[in-house]
């Protein structure tokens, strides 16, 4: 790694910025862990120096980790801040060394279109975010699989799985959705339709009924007067939205008492009177004996 950015550092206007010491010494902690191979550390370390004094020229390194971290669509990114930074203050040796960068970058790595129907969503490959769609430039990877993912508040996430190989083009179409429901619908009607209803024991009014439910298992019924009960079981799924109607029987009629003449106890009756009447005329007409005894 080369120290041109740390010279600059200590030659020009960020020595009269406050935390120069810090950034300097955050500087040379950077190329110790690059030259260590300890590529993220590094990274860390020269992005803190880049906000402390805020120098383009510490920039060119920060691309080149990127790039030894295979994180190409950054580096390409960075080189690119590093030249309209710099300006013309870019030695010349130095544009050389970003134009082979590019590249070097450019032959090795796919070009990766990422559309996201809808809202603007975060994109990711591998589980690193790779930026908000709608993406302004294609995602740079290296031959090999990854899996892209697009997400956003409130809705199931949309994956893919890609193969790419290095020099081609590819466009992966994402539309994250809205997460499935966690109720379900019911509409409960009855026959006839002044019946009450009641789900899972509780009286819902008369007439067609609609309301959510949690998914499972619920007991319904209609009730009405002159008619039987009508009770059933319905089993509903997470979102979905389901009729029932509840057929009821009227229940059959009382037989209204018989007339007068047609009841028994009504010709027991006047059959009692009958023989009464008929043993007192025999009783009456029957010749009797005098039983007294005249002394």
């Amino acid at each position: 790694m080369k120290r041109a950015a740390l010279l600059l550092l200590m030659a020009t206007g960020a020595d009269a910025q406050p935390g120069k010491e810090e950034a300097v010494a955050r500087f040379e902690r950077a190329v110790k862990l690059f030259e260590a191979g300890d590529y993220l550390a590094s990274l860390a370390e020269f992005e803190a120096t880049h906000r402390t004094v805020g120098h383009y020229s510490v920039l060119f390194n920060i691309a080149v980790v990127h790039k030894k971290l295979f994180h190409y669509g950054e580096a390409l990114d960075t080189f690119r801040r590093y030249l309209e930074e710099g300006g013309e203050q870019v030695p010349a040796e130095r544009r050389l060394a970003v134009e082979r960068e590019v590249a070097e970058i450019r032959s090795v790595v796919a070009e990766v279109w990422v559309r996201v129907e809808g809202a603007p969503s975060e994109v990711e490959v591998d589980g690193r975010r790779a930026g908000t769609s709608p993406l302004a430039a294609p995602l740079l990877l290296r031959s090999g699989s990854y899996r892209i993912r697009a997400s956003r508040a409130g809705e199931e996430a949309a994956q893919k799985e890609v193969k790419v190989e290095s020099g081609n083009r590819y466009t992966v179409d994402l539309a994250p959705r809205p997460l499935p429901s966690r109720t379900a619908e019911l509409e409960l009607s009855a026959r006839p339709e002044a019946a009450l209803l009641s789900v899972d024991g509780r009286e819902v009014g008369r007439g067609p009924w609609r309301g959510e439910l949690p998914p499972g298992g619920h007991r319904v019924g209609a009730h009405l007067d002159l008619f039987a009960p009508s009770e059933s079981e319905v089993l509903l799924a997470p979102g979905q939205k389901r009729s029932v109607l509840l057929e009821m029987v009227r229940l059959p009629e009382a037989e209204p008492p018989p007339p007068l003449h047609r009841r028994w106890y009504t010709w027991a009756g006047a059959g009692a009177a009958v023989a009464g009447g008929l043993a007192l005329g025999i009783y009456l007409a029957t010749p009797r004996v005098d039983v007294r005894l005249d002394m």
